[in-house]
């Protein structure tokens, strides 16, 4: 069993401090997304959980298709960006499956699966 050891990035020089500095400072911007936008992230969240159980697997590209098609959230996420999606898959029960070209521009976007679907190879898709 792997235990999470915690690495002391004072020994990596100033680099490091900066990287741990950038990632607090997404946590704390995730953070006030999750909050601002309660309702849009949880609209999200359970368009998601639905398609990756109907699927094995989503990506925020569907689930923002999803939520443009709905006339009761259309102020709401006009007034988001994007962005915002990165709440909505963090942490549990997620975890990131590969990649998969179905963003604008054919951009590739993380496709997400969660604990009991992990076992199958993805392929990318075109």
């Amino acid at each position: 069993m792997r235990r999470n050891r915690r690495v002391d990035l004072s020994l990596f020089g100033a680099g490091c401090r900066d990287l741990r500095a950038e990632a607090q400072a997404r946590d704390r911007a995730l953070d006030l997304l999750a909050e601002y936008r309660a309702l849009l992230v949880a609209e999200a969240r359970a368009i998601a959980l639905r398609i990756c159980q109907e699927r094995g697997r989503v990506t925020s590209s569907q689930v923002l298709a999803e939520l443009r098609g709905r006339e009761d959230l259309a102020a709401a996420l006009a007034a988001a960006d994007p962005r915002f999606m990165g709440v909505v898959f963090r942490g549990e029960p997620w975890k990131q499956l590969g990649w998969a070209s179905t963003g604008s521009h054919r951009r590739r976007v993380p496709v997400w699966g969660q604990g009991s679907n992990l076992g199958f190879l993805l392929k990318e898709e075109g």
